[in-house]
């Protein structure tokens, strides 16, 4: 969308946030309840001192156990605390689990694996019947914030990569893409760790929305436009 496009948009006065097929949505602000009251967010450890989610120790964690949706897109904002390259450590932003616990089910993660030495820097990773895909970028992500958009396509059958509105070259793991995440019946939802691994993310995070279907150009426009 061209800055003709965005003047033109806050004119007519249609800055409305796509709210069709929201499951859930934490501003971060201040702590970890889910503007739309389904499912809020237990905190052990995060600190909010500038208006986001802090994640400064290998412990800190917001985490649901009863989250219960699939999940299409996901949009959010991030500042990690130093530029992500491929010789990163690997942090967890996001792990879905499903109801067994199986660890992990889905998660996205920032750094390299050195387990795969595919020179990543942010990947997408899913654990459906035994196989693990994923799906992954190796553009650097600096020290500022980003916005940060999953959407799945079903044209293509995975998961795009958005980074501030420009989608980078993709590559898939050995075993494919990640999955599809209304696969893994999710139950448990956690930001900042990965449950038994650790991989903890330092940084800040803000704005996360969860969404039970892909979004439009337009509609990844709009809410890079509101929350900007």
């Amino acid at each position: 969308m061209n800055l003709a496009s965005k003047l033109l948009m806050c004119c007519n006065n249609q800055l409305t946030f796509p709210s069709n097929g929201l499951i859930a949505s934490y501003q971060l602000i201040s702590d970890g309840s889910d503007t739309l009251g389904n499912y809020n967010l237990t905190n052990s450890g995060v600190t909010f001192p500038n208006g986001a989610a802090l994640f400064n120790s290998t412990s800190d964690v917001l985490y649901n156990t009863e989250f219960s949706s699939d999940v299409y897109a996901i949009s959010f904002w991030m500042k990690p605390t130093s530029t992500i390259t491929n010789t990163s450590a690997s942090g967890c932003i996001i792990d879905l689990n499903d109801t067994s616990g199986e660890i992990p089910s889905a998660g996205l993660f920032t750094g390299n694996w050195t387990t795969f030495g595919t020179d990543e820097t942010f990947t997408i990773s899913s654990l459906v019947d035994s196989v693990q895909g994923r799906t992954y970028i190796r553009d650097s992500i600096s020290d500022d914030w980003h916005h940060v958009i999953i959407n799945w396509d079903s044209n293509i059958l995975r998961y795009r990569i958005y980074v501030d509105l420009i989608e980078p070259t993709t590559y898939a793991g050995t075993s494919g893409n990640a999955a599809f995440m209304s696969e893994l019946e999710v139950g448990q939802i956690r930001l900042g760790r990965n449950g038994v691994d650790g991989f903890p993310y330092y940084g800040e995070l803000k704005h996360f929305h969860f969404y039970n279907r892909y979004l439009t150009n337009q509609e990844m426009n709009l809410i890079n436009l509101i929350e900007k």
